[in-house]
């Protein structure tokens, strides 16, 4: 992957992404959706409604940079709306984790469609990480973050179908 992708780069790579997480969605059933396969780690929902809400704070804060160049950017894991969004919508309903993916994902592809390569050289300043570029700061906590997330329920599911350990096996 290119050190500074491109529009279509990106685009493509969030496509294939949220492909992916409403492939998941639509080919599981309730039971594997809900249930939490090792302890302290999400479930199938809670990892798919984290990733909506993720990408909607992570477009609120490149409208920020936009807005204000060199804005304070970022958030650490232990955010209440990070957390609070879990707790809330972590055992919703598939039809509204389906409609929060794909929200968000308009979201996001409407942002990048209106942005210019200058856009993405604006610089912000994250929070822990300090001065980077949006180009930088869409692909790390945007594409990057949603590839990670593909990358845990694809695992999650082929430990499912493996017949992996509970976490009381796991942990004795």
């Amino acid at each position: 992957m290119a050190e500074h992708p491109t529009h279509p780069e990106m685009l493509a790579d969030l496509h294939e992404s949220q492909q992916a997480l409403l492939t998941f969605l639509d080919q599981v059933d309730d039971t594997t959706l809900y249930r939490r396969f090792i302890a302290e780690e999400w479930t199938l929902a809670e990892n798919l409604v984290h990733v909506a809400e993720a990408r909607q704070f992570f477009t609120g804060e490149v409208r920020k940079v936009l807005a204000t160049p060199g804005a304070s950017i970022g958030r650490g894991l232990d955010h209440p709306a990070r957390l609070q969004n879990i707790a809330e919508h972590g055992h919703a309903a598939r039809p509204f984790i389906s409609q929060q993916l794909t929200n968000s994902y308009e979201q996001v592809v409407h942002l990048l469609e209106q942005m210019s390569q200058d856009d993405l050289q604006k610089m912000g300043t994250h929070i822990k990480y300090g001065p980077q570029t949006l180009a930088v700061f869409i692909q790390h906590f945007i594409i990057e973050h949603d590839q990670a997330h593909v990358k845990q329920v694809k695992t999650l599911l082929a430990q499912h179908r493996g017949g992996a350990c509970t976490s009381e096996q796991q942990n004795s």
